[in-house]
């Protein structure tokens, strides 16, 4: 068994003693262990948490455990975190064992904070300076240099968090802010609210040639440099992959391309490179690495080169015209690939597999670096003794910065700067060149940056430095997670009496048309009439009637064309299959194909069962109807993805249209609508657009504006169509919404003019001689002589 042993240094009791109760950790939980080699009783993981007691969790020789904080870590006044080590030893005195501690914001980066033995100042971690502001999750490695190598590892008694942290820097720790409600802790946990909704420095990542070390290095903006990776070979340029969380690099030295887990850890080379390659660019959307390569000596045979993700078919993209092919930039969405070639003085691009080559800029000075602002549509080039900016078409050239030389340039569009190494530093600017400043000091020699930009803890939408966590309840009708004060600020959501209140959430018995307005709001805007002032729209009176068509509460998978609806390709209705491209689904997904998995299977409509692999809640969840367009790689002369309804009888329509991304991975779609072959409105969707299944795009918002959906005549056998095409390279996923509001003249509208036959009579635009509530006109039965007066009322 494990002997129980008190803790091995003095001092310890006064420093629990000065821990508050905030200082353990709520909610802490093992999220994981590793013992490779654990010569004690298996680890009892709840040994590990609590307050230190002498109960240890034993590693193992190299094991290691995580664990997940209930209130997070942020970087104080002087350490920040305490780890506790007991004994779990049963063949004699206890050795001096030792561990390595890391810390994470997002449980997948780590950074290593030191190390931990049981001697007082080891036990004791400060934060400060390793590249993160505060972290989540906590990970404890066995160092396997026990002095017996009999001895079972690292004995983890407790971890507890050093109640000095500060993160608002007002000189009181934080829980002290929150106990004395100087700061409000709406979310309780255990962060002062106005320290939630400031997000953590960005963490910039760069390659080092300093002569002494060549090696991947990251730190915190304003924070102390740390070393990830040694032993490269002249690495230079770096990209970061979010999607699959990784570094890549040019490592000219050992001609290679290469990669790392974000924490330097599992490096590996993916492909063979030259000794002149240089800068990488990722494409994560289609799998992707792209490089540029000016095979050194005499810049003869440049090239830019592309290779899978896994080292897979290496191509070569641009193999001629080009002498020194320097920085890289992938406009995914539009499907364009954007270069420098410092030695012809230009800038370029073309399309993704190399062809449309076009010169953007050209008379340069030694234009190395370049970086792309693609959604704000700038171009950022380092030239000889500057950095300049121009439009992505050329145009608007000027200078932001002279007596600047460098050849790397980096974008952090999210924060809105642009990095840059000068000297041993790396320096920062606004976009507009504006607060210029040192972000990163004794960096070495960069020579290839990234950038990762982390997000606030909580969002604050409407600037009332209130995280919006603690503001949802009784404010987030639809229950999105958005305020509803937010969604109607930014227009997402309209709310036309102007009560607060998202007009959709109070649809319900309060829309009597079912044409998306309020009653109170159509008699206002005069879409609807209210003659006889019952604030009830007329025609919901009998002056009209109505019939609502959803596509998806109408859906079917046994019979297309479905009553009105039709799912095609062109004009084509689509066969079913049982089981669409069972390789993306976890179980059979009944959808309108022309096949299950062939290349002719796209387009493809269907109402979602939530089975898809690669799709969240947030995107596509079940009962929505998506659509997979077509595009060049599966669906080669298909026609394009369309929904289409046919008009039962003559009539007046609304249509009410939404459409989302199915997935954000770098592609686009446009949808627009259609009567018969007249446009009506259309619009686009692309990767990283704010539509989502929450807040889609509606249609009304499109090309055409509200008025062309609204107030629509239609005869007998028009058709209403929704189309939905690829806009890039592939098709991809998109969710759709399609609703149409039919209205056909009622038995309270005998001469079919809008108007309740009752306000006809009363308004005067109708005689009722005999006083029956029906207009004369429509009572010709009645009037044998044909002298407009009904027989009845002839004297």
């Amino acid at each position: 068994m494990c002997s129980k042993r008190s803790l091995a240094w003095a001092g310890a009791t006064l420093l629990f003693a000065a821990l508050t109760a905030h200082a353990q950790p709520s909610g802490l939980h093992v999220l994981g262990v590793k013992n490779p080699n654990l010569p004690c009783a298996n680890c009892d993981t709840k040994n590990a948490l609590g307050a230190p007691d002498s109960l240890t969790c034993s590693l193992g020789v190299g094991g290691s455990i995580d664990l997940q904080l209930g209130v997070p870590i942020l970087d104080g006044l002087g350490p920040d975190l305490a780890i506790w080590e007991g004994d779990c030893f049963v063949s004699g005195n206890a050795p001096d064992e030792t561990a390595d501690v890391f810390i994470s914001f997002n449980g997948v980066d780590w950074k290593s904070v030191g190390g931990v033995d049981r001697s007082a100042a080891s036990q004791l971690i400060d934060i400060a300076g390793k590249g993160l502001s505060g972290a989540r999750y906590v990970r404890i490695v066995d160092t396997g240099r026990a002095a017996d190598p009999a001895a079972p590892g690292f004995d983890l008694d407790a971890i507890t968090i050093i109640a000095s942290q500060d993160c608002n820097a007002n000189g009181t720790p934080d829980f002290q802010d929150v106990a004395g409600s100087a700061s409000r802790d709406c979310n309780a946990n255990g962060i002062p609210d106005e320290c939630d909704l400031v997000a953590p420095p960005p963490i910039i990542y760069w390659t080092d040639v300093t002569n002494e070390e060549f090696a991947l290095k990251r730190a915190a903006v304003g924070g102390s440099p740390q070393t990830i990776l040694r032993g490269l070979s002249h690495p230079r340029g770096a990209a970061i992959d979010l999607v699959h969380k990784k570094i890549y690099w040019a490592d000219p030295g050992s001609l290679s391309i290469r990669r790392a887990n974000l924490d330097g850890s599992d490096a590996q080379t993916i492909a063979s490179a030259r000794n002149g390659s240089a800068y990488v660019a990722v494409d994560p959307v289609n799998s992707k690495v792209y490089w540029t390569d000016s095979h050194d000596p005499g810049f003869v045979d440049s090239k830019i080169r592309r290779v899978n993700m896994d080292g897979a078919n290496p191509v070569d993209v641009v193999a001629t015209g080009l002498t020194h092919p320097a920085s890289i930039a992938l406009d995914i969405p539009r499907g364009k690939l954007y270069w420098s070639d410092g030695n012809r003085g230009k800038v370029q691009r073309a399309n993704l597999d190399g062809s449309n080559i076009e010169d953007i800029l050209t008379g340069l000075d030694k234009p190395y670096g370049m970086a792309a602002d693609f959604n704000a549509g700038f171009l950022y080039i380092a030239v000889a003794d500057r950095i300049q900016r121009a439009n992505l078409d050329g145009g608007g050239l000027r200078d932001l910065f002279t007596g600047v030389g460098t050849s790397v340039l980096t974008l952090d569009s999210a924060a809105g700067k642009l990095y840059w190494p000068n000297g041993g530093s790396i320096e920062r600017a606004n976009l507009d060149g504006s607060k210029r400043e040192i972000a990163i000091r004794n960096a070495g020699n960069p020579c290839g940056v990234a950038v990762l930009h982390p997000p606030a803890y909580s969002n604050d939408c409407n600037g009332n430095t209130i995280p919006d966590e603690c503001e949802l309840e009784g404010h987030d009708c639809n229950r999105n997670a958005i305020l509803d004060s937010c969604e109607i600020a930014d227009g997402t959501e309209t709310d036309c009496d102007g009560d607060g209140v998202p007009d959709a959430c109070e649809l319900a018995n309060r829309d009597c048309n079912a044409n998306g307005l309020l009653d109170s709001c159509d008699i206002a805007s005069g879409a609807s009439r209210d003659c006889n002032n019952n604030a009830v729209p007329d025609d919901c009176e009998g002056a009209q009637t109505i019939k609502l068509y959803d596509l998806a509460a109408d859906w079917s998978d046994t019979v297309n064309p479905n009553g009105p609806w039709s799912y095609r390709e062109g004009r084509n209705p689509l066969p079913h299959v049982d089981n669409f491209d069972p390789a993306t689904f976890t179980g059979p997904q009944p959808a309108w194909s022309r096949s299950e998995t062939g290349q002719d299977r796209l387009p493809v409509w269907h109402r979602s069962r939530k089975l898809e692999k690669h799709i969240s809640d947030t995107e596509v969840d079940a009962g929505d109807v998506a659509c997979h367009s077509a595009d060049d790689r599966n669906g080669i002369g298909n026609g394009v993805a369309n929904v289409a309804w046919a008009c039962p009888a003559d009539g007046i329509v609304d249509i009410r249209s939404a459409a989302w991304m199915g997935r954000d991975i770098g592609r686009r779609n446009t949808v627009a609508l259609y009567l018969n072959d007249k446009q009506l409105t259309s619009g686009m969707l692309y990767s990283g657009d704010p539509w989502s299944r929450f807040r889609p795009f509606d249609l009304a918002k499109g090309s055409g504006g509200p008025a062309a959906l609204r107030g629509i005549r239609v005869k007998s056998g028009d058709e209403i169509r929704l189309e939905v095409a690829k806009a890039s390279g592939a098709g991809d996923f998109v969710g759709v919404q399609l609703q149409i509001v039919h209205r056909t003249p009622g038995n309270n509208d005998c001469n079919a003019n809008g108007n309740l036959d009752a306000c006809d009579v009363t308004g005067g635009s109708s005689k009722d001689c005999n006083r029956d509530g029906v207009p004369d006109e429509c009572q010709k039965d009645l009037d044998r002589n044909g002298n407009g007066i009904l027989d009845s009322c002839e004297p």
